[in-house]
């Protein structure tokens, strides 16, 4: 039976998914491994699955593993290191960063905060704005094409050639054709 384009067995499919990932979000597993554990392809598994939950599956093991992070970090005897490890994240660099993404704060001041006392995000809760505000890796420089220092290579520019003269210009990307 279909309800909003969604049927019940892709429902019940989301439940077991969400259920795998929170048994086994510690044991470092990727999209193949769930994908491979209900016999599903990678594409069509966490196509589904963001049909259904409004996240992709990866992004539902990090924020699992969040979760379980803040747990860890607010026991007194765990460091940013062991909890990073209980937590599946092979890596305390990019632990760190997906943290402060979701978060809003480091581990090492996340932690500091519940062992203050002071109100930190809890447990699955983000911070207001995390991520919200951050600006993108890459921002393209805006060139001004009037602005350029006449030379004699830019004779073309005065004779016409290049109509859109003192017209702002997006610089080529990484991987966009010249």
């Amino acid at each position: 039976m279909r309800t909003n384009g969604t049927s019940e067995s892709e429902r019940s499919l989301a439940d077991r998914v969400i259920e795998y990932i929170d048994r086994n979000y510690a044991a470092r597993i990727s999209l193949r491994d769930v994908a491979d554990a209900f016999g599903y392809s990678a594409c069509h598994l966490t196509h589904t699955f963001a049909q259904m939950t409004g996240t992709p599956i990866t992004a539902w093991i990090i924020k699992r593993r969040i979760i379980a992070a803040q747990q860890f970090l607010a026991d007194p005897g765990m460091n940013v290191a062991k909890a990073c490890e209980a937590c599946g994240f092979n890596d305390l660099c990019y632990f760190t960063r997906q943290f402060v993404r979701h978060v809003g704060m480091t581990p090492g001041r996340y932690r500091a905060a519940i062992n203050a006392g002071l109100r930190a995000s809890q447990p699955g809760e983000t911070a207001p704005n995390a991520g919200s505000d951050r600006k993108p890796r890459y921002e393209r420089p805006v060139w001004n094409i009037g602005t350029r220092r006449r030379t004699a290579t830019s004779a073309r520019n005065r004779a016409g050639v290049f109509p859109n003269d003192g017209a702002q210009v997006a610089a080529p990307g990484i991987g966009d054709p010249m």
